[in-house]
């Protein structure tokens, strides 16, 4: 297995032996991609990570539960090289991107100022943190954790 072909998405080293590639669009993916590929540069392989505990699609989630993607997107900044201080471990920062806006999924309209998620997750523009990093209380398995952040420059269009 291999990623599809894509663009708009991110890849970073995750370590000195493995580069990761996540998101994008491809039209292999219903809407942008949400999933993440590691290769490692001694064997020559790819490897799919799945999340779980999540579809994966939305990217929002209880800040206690690690254990999902950042959600289908493109455009995002994602940098490898950092280290994460509680475990001295190399991480991934994935920040912010853009995913198709919830407005335009089929329930919504002027009568429900177009805010129904039940189709989309919430879209348009994106300022969430998320860092790729092994955790120290799962077995030191790698997972996806969001950071906080700030909410929103502003509170509606009309601010």
């Amino acid at each position: 297995d291999a990623p599809s072909e894509r663009w708009g998405h991110g890849s970073a080293m995750l370590d000195n032996s493995t580069l990761m590639v996540f998101g994008g669009f491809s039209h292999e993916c219903e809407d942008y991609c949400d999933d993440l590929w590691l290769f490692d540069l001694a064997s020559l392989e790819w490897r799919q990570v799945k999340s779980s505990g999540s579809s994966g699609s939305s990217g929002e989630h209880d800040n206690a539960n690690t254990n999902v993607s950042p959600g289908a997107r493109w455009k995002f900044s994602m940098n490898g090289g950092a280290i994460d201080a509680n475990t001295g471990e190399s991480m991934v920062v994935l920040f912010g991107g853009h995913r198709l806006w919830h407005g335009y999924a089929s329930d919504n309209s002027e009568l429900n100022a177009w805010e129904s998620r039940d189709l989309l997750p919430k879209g348009g523009y994106m300022n969430d943190l998320w860092t790729y990093s092994k955790q120290l209380l799962s077995n030191a398995e790698y997972r996806w954790e969001r950071r906080p952040g700030k909410e929103s420059c502003k509170a509606s269009p009309s601010s």
